[in-house]
């Protein structure tokens, strides 16, 4: 009876901590995107680390690929997008929650910095751009994005050097590209 009520408890929590689809369950398609090999992660990083520091903002996020997290280049520029599937089920219930928490970590207003935030809706997805306009530390925007009919959710990471506005236009496109099927 206690190895039942152990097997009943740990189908529970895997089912809680990883309710929803990774992405290696879904194929993701964008004409704008494409999939960098893992083999080349280590080249791009490097490069992308010289690139932010020329650039004098801090060395960026560490570019990783497994089940859960892609990293795609936007074709035809420099530009990186890195792609995590959310699989907390507490954070796709409570996704206006989720969406107020990310945007003021990752879109902070310190020192009369302007924040931009954008909703952009399609009949299959529901997604928010977010990012500080003008920032310091670097130029990376960010979204969360959820599919209606394929049960994903994904957070979105732009990396880019472009000015406010390009950056704008340039994760709009990105977003309403991305096909969950």
């Amino acid at each position: 009876m206690k190895n039942i009520l152990i097997i009943i408890c740990l189908v529970f929590l895997g089912s809680y901590c990883f309710g929803q689809k990774m992405l290696t369950q879904v194929n993701l398609k964008s004409e704008l995107l494409k999939e960098i090999d893992r083999s080349s992660l280590a080249d791009i990083q490097t490069s992308l680390n010289k690139r932010q520091k020329t650039a004098g903002f801090p060395v960026s996020l560490q570019l990783i690929s497994n089940e859960r997290v892609k990293v795609y280049r936007v074709k035809e520029s420099e530009d990186l997008v890195q792609i995590m599937s959310i699989t907390r089920e507490d954070e796709l219930n409570n996704w206006d929650k989720k969406v107020r928490i990310s945007i003021e970590m990752y879109a902070s207003t310190d020192g009369q910095m302007e924040r931009y935030v954008e909703n952009i809706n399609g009949k299959d997805f529901e997604a928010v751009s977010f990012f500080t306009k003008g920032n310091y530390r670097g130029k990376n925007n960010y979204a969360l994005y959820r599919s209606k009919a394929k049960e994903i959710a994904l957070f979105i990471t732009y990396i880019t050097h472009s000015p406010d506005d390009v950056r704008i236009e340039n994760m709009r496109k990105i977003i309403k590209d991305i096909k969950i099927e």
